[in-house]
C-alpha cells in the first residue's frame, strides 16, 4: 500500500510523518536556529524555509535558507540569493510567479499571477525572484523596494 505523507514541525524538528498512522519517516534540525515555514509540494520536493538569523553563510556571507528536501531529507538544491550578504526573511508566496510586463507607456509593471509550479519571495535588500520548485531555478528576478 502506498503511503501519503505530510510535513510537520515537532518539537523543532521538521518531520516527514505518514498520514495513515502518524510514524515518522524522517525527521531533521534546522541547518541554523529555527524552521519559519514549509510545504510538501509533491513526492520527493519539500521546500524549507529557515529563519536568517543563525543560519549558516557561505564564503560570500550568503545564507541560502530557502532549500528543497527529497524524502530522505536529503538537499536537493538552495536558493541562489541575488545579490552578495543576502537572505530571503520574507516569507514565501506559494504557487505565484511574477510577471512583467510593460503599460502602454512603456513603464514596467510587476504581477503576480498563480503558477503551481513555482513560488515567489522576497530578499532582505528588496529583490523579489520567483523559483521553480523542480529545479530552485530563480526564473525572475526584480528589484521590489
Amino acid at each position: 500500500m502506498k503511503k501519503n505523507f505530510a510535513l510537520e514541525l515537532q518539537e523543532g524538528f521538521i518531520s516527514l510523518v505518514a498520514e495513515d498512522d502518524n510514524s515518522v519517516a524522517e525527521r531533521r534540525a534546522p541547518l541554523g536556529k529555527k524552521f519559519i515555514d514549509f510545504k510538501r509540494i509533491k513526492k520527493g520536493c519539500n521546500i524549507i524555509h529557515e529563519d536568517c538569523s543563525g543560519f549558516p553563510e557561505d564564503s560570500k556571507g550568503n545564507a541560502s535558507n530557502i532549500y528543497c528536501l527529497d524524502d530522505s531529507f536529503q538537499i536537493k538544491w538552495s536558493i541562489e540569493v541575488p545579490l552578495d550578504n543576502n537572505c530571503f526573511p520574507n516569507p514565501i508566496q506559494w504557487h505565484r510567479k511574477m510577471e512583467k510586463k510593460n503599460d502602454s507607456k512603456g513603464n514596467l509593471n510587476l504581477t503576480y499571477v498563480t503558477n503551481t509550479e513555482t513560488f515567489t519571495c522576497a530578499d532582505w535588500r528588496g529583490v523579489t525572484v520567483s523559483v521553480e520548485y523542480e529545479t530552485g531555478k530563480t526564473i525572475e528576478s526584480e528589484l521590489t523596494k
